[in-house]
């Protein structure tokens, strides 16, 4: 083997092995941001629907697909309570609110957080509020 490719494979050697440890991949928590929320009113239902999206990131800004995502609120109900972020780095859940929820004192919020490994605890959980 040539110096040059030895040096490449003792490099890429060195890469893959910083990412594991001798029991497995190394955990991780990813940034959440709310890239989008739409809201409306089901009048035949009375209730409000907020469809939320997130989008996932490493610490480099990178946006990371097949993240564990978990939701959970203290109001109104999820149409998930976890899932996986798609191939773009983003994931949707849906949250139904009846309207004494909506504008609850004080204000109803989702938390989220997300990992890569699984698992339902997150030391960095984010809150998102409604207006």
């Amino acid at each position: 083997m040539r110096p040059s490719a030895r040096a490449a494979c003792a490099a890429a050697a060195v890469a893959l092995t910083s990412c594991t440890t001798s029991t497995g991949p190394v955990y991780q928590e990813y940034f959440i941001s709310l890239l989008s929320i739409q809201e409306y009113y089901d009048v035949r239902q009375g209730v409000y629907v907020e469809t939320m999206i997130f989008g996932v990131q490493n610490d480099f800004g990178a946006f990371i697909s097949g993240a564990y995502m978990y939701y959970s609120t203290g109001l109104g109900r999820l149409e998930l309570a976890s899932s996986f972020s798609d191939i773009y780095g983003t994931a949707t859940v849906v949250w139904t609110l009846l309207p004494s929820e909506r504008f609850a004192n004080p204000r109803p919020s989702v938390n989220v957080c997300a990992n890569n490994l699984g698992g339902l605890s997150c030391y960095r959980v984010y809150s998102f509020f409604l207006r």
